[in-house]
């Protein structure tokens, strides 16, 4: 009769054994290999990246792409918060 391996988690491993540890963190390893080309391959999918690994495009999707408004709106506020600092500082009259 065969011995059954139990699968190791974090919880019933005995992490004082060095074989225990070897044998949970090879596991984990490979759970996270396979999760790394899941997330690999959903990419590939999705036209993001080619075969290699290799962005197809560097430019944002249209509904990510900050508007020319957010971005004065974001540069007024910016202005705005150095015109106070520099007043506090003396800098500014």
């Amino acid at each position: 009769m065969s011995k059954k391996s139990k699968k190791l988690t974090w919880v019933t491993a005995d992490l004082r054994r060095q074989s225990d540890r070897d044998a949970l963190f090879l596991q984990e390893e490979k759970k996270a290999a396979q999760r790394v080309k899941q997330a690999v391959d959903k990419l590939k999918n999705q036209g993001i990246v080619d075969e290699h690994g290799n962005l197809l495009s560097n430019e944002l999707p249209k509904d990510m792409q900050p508007t020319f408004e957010y971005k004065r709106k974001r540069q007024r506020r910016h202005l705005k918060k150095l015109t106070e600092m520099s007043k506090e500082a003396g800098l500014y009259d």
